[in-house]
């Protein structure tokens, strides 16, 4: 399993920490072998489309919405139409980003 989360370029030190700390969460959590990265880009599902390379399978959080989201498109609906392999998005409860995504990304973006 590798797990890939996309910021923006030049993030500062405590941001790029706060989202470590996030994937390192998510990484105890998992039970099989697991690597993670940050990427940077500006455009966020184009990073995640390109590092998912050759991935077999790829599954993206959904959750985003709003103006932004109306406006632009979901970027978890666009690594979905970009990627070349399966691929599927996953929201969390009430369709909403989970308890941990919400926290982190409150204090962080």
């Amino acid at each position: 399993v590798r797990l890939l989360f996309a910021g923006p370029p030049g993030a500062p030190p405590q941001q790029r920490k706060t989202v470590q700390d996030y994937l390192g969460e998510l990484e105890s959590r998992i039970s099989s072998p697991v690597s993670s990265e940050v990427i940077e880009g500006d455009d966020r599902a184009l990073s995640l489309t390109d590092a998912a390379g050759d991935a077999g399978i790829v599954v993206v959080g959904a959750g985003d919405s709003g103006l932004k989201a109306a406006v632009f498109g979901e970027p978890s609906e666009r690594v979905i139409e970009e990627v070349g392999a399966t691929a599927v998005a996953v929201k969390g409860e009430n369709g909403r980003a989970g308890r941990l995504r919400g926290f982190v990304e409150s204090r962080v973006f």
